[in-house]
């Protein structure tokens, strides 16, 4: 579960990337930052599930993001898509972290 979680995260973090870079905003240390970290945390968990011998879910693509999410005109819009998406992520994040010191 964690592993597609954040399969999803780190497609919507490239989304949002690629239209900051679109729109020729350039990306902002935070974003390029949180995009690193979430791609440590996949690495982590995929060997971990490796390591177990858990079966590896296929890798999604950018089609789990409906195309309305993916382009949108206004940077208002594109704005509050990218707070849902950081949104998601520190929750996500938070989740696993309590999770994690449980465990």
């Amino acid at each position: 579960e964690a592993y597609s979680i954040f399969q999803r995260l780190s497609v919507s973090l490239e989304i949002v990337t690629t239209d900051l870079h679109h729109h020729q905003h350039g990306t902002n240390r935070m974003w390029r930052a949180t995009t690193r970290t979430v791609a440590n945390i996949l690495r982590n968990i995929y060997t971990e599930l490796v390591m177990k011998g858990v079966n590896i879910p296929a890798p999604l693509t950018r089609d789990i993001i409906p195309q309305s999410m993916r382009c949108l005109l206004f940077s208002a819009y594109r704005d509050t898509r990218d707070f849902i998406i950081l949104q998601h992520l520190m929750q996500a994040a938070q989740f696993y972290s309590e999770k994690l010191e449980v465990e």
